[in-house]
């Protein structure tokens, strides 16, 4: 159990243990909403007890049906989609992401944690069940207002360790280098995912604070990262990087012969074989705009064999045509299904942050 972590190993703020680390203290920045930088080595207990859940996370919140969230949400609006293993889906409008970050909740029985850092516009599900040697516990997270190269960081109410957003790892705190399961999510926009999940339901607008959900604060962002401006310290080498822009939206995906980022929103279509060029392939990237999916490939033969994009179509060998969510849905194969790979989506200057040695695999 988690008691079972041994005492603390050196100086303990407001409960988390600063002994065990495995990252600098003084680059862990907390946003003090306009007070002054302050970093984790010099936090006292009173502040950053006070910085914690000051954005606010949602737990346990209502979901609504697609009908319900008729107006509410245009077709170009982006959602941090999940499909369960029951194959019930569901929508994380970022306009909601923008101001919690953070969704904990429990979906077709599974505890997960809906994360989006805007600063980096990466959005990554994870399951909230770790097993530590004794079994598994289910953690419960919030936020610490504190972040690394410019990205979110998490603590959970159990150790009060710091978690690293986009890598679903503790860098701070007892649970020190424990990594969360990341599952299978894709960012797409409203009209698609309503499109091929019309039974999604929807995190509900109706959330209980008094947010205006329809302004977007990091309208534009994109491109102050491309000139090298972020709100929060970034090393220089993750960005001056050079292979993409620094704000270029990419799907990251881990696989056992690499992490490779594949960028999306380039007005390209294309399905991109990972690892490339290897014989045995592990996972199929569609990329359809600002539309993006991983998928597990096919044996060969099987439904869903030869996916490409023909004159705007997915389709495959046999000619069937396939949705962005891996569902055959027309022609020989149709009720087929290809399952999803997790991955992570975000722009680039935090990937190469967080994934030493990512490699770019360009769609087309």
């Amino acid at each position: 159990s988690l008691a079972l972590l041994g005492p603390d190993t050196g100086p303990v703020v407001a409960g988390t243990d600063l002994g065990r680390s495995e990252v600098p203290l003084d680059d862990i920045v907390f946003d003090t909403f306009g007070a002054g930088e302050l970093t984790l080595a010099e936090a006292d207990d009173r502040r950053v007890e006070e910085l914690r859940d000051a954005i606010v996370p949602l737990v346990d919140p209502g979901y609504v049906t697609a009908e319900q969230s008729t107006g509410l949400l245009a077709d170009d609006d982006l959602v941090l989609g999940y499909v369960a293993a029951d194959g019930s889906a569901w929508a994380h409008p970022h306009r909601i992401l923008n101001f919690h970050e953070i969704v904990e909740t429990e979906l077709a029985g599974e505890p997960v944690v809906v994360t989006f850092c805007p600063l980096c516009r990466s959005g990554a599900v994870y399951s909230r069940t770790v097993d530590l040697g004794a079994g598994p516990e289910v953690l419960n997270f919030g936020n610490t207002s504190a972040l690394y190269q410019n990205d979110l960081v998490m603590f959970d109410r159990q150790t009060l360790s710091y978690w690293w957003q986009v890598r679903g790892r503790a860098v701070v705190g007892a649970l020190t280098g424990v990594e969360l399961e990341v599952l299978a999510s894709s960012t797409t926009t409203w009209g698609r995912w309503r499109a091929e999940h019309p039974d999604s339901r929807v995190l509900s607008f109706d959330t209980g604070y008094r947010v205006d959900y329809g302004r977007d604060p990091f309208a534009g962002y994109p491109e102050a990262v491309d000139a090298g401006r972020t709100p929060f310290p970034v090393a220089p080498e993750f960005l001056t990087d050079g292979r993409l822009p620094s704000g270029a939206p990419v799907v990251v995906v881990a696989t056992a012969g690499g992490t490779w980022a594949v960028p999306v929103d380039t007005g390209v279509r294309a399905v991109v074989a990972l690892p490339p060029e290897a014989e045995d392939t592990e996972a199929l990237v569609v990329v359809d705009g600002p539309d993006s999916v991983v998928l597990e490939p096919p044996s060969s033969g099987d439904p869903g064999s030869g996916l490409r994009w023909e004159a705007g179509r997915l389709v495959d060998d046999r000619g069937s045509r396939w949705d962005l969510s891996g569902h055959a849905v027309s022609g020989p194969n149709r009720g087929s299904e290809l399952n999803q790979v997790p991955s992570r989506n975000q722009l680039w200057f935090s990937a190469v942050a967080a994934f030493p040695g990512i490699v770019v695999v360009e769609p087309g």
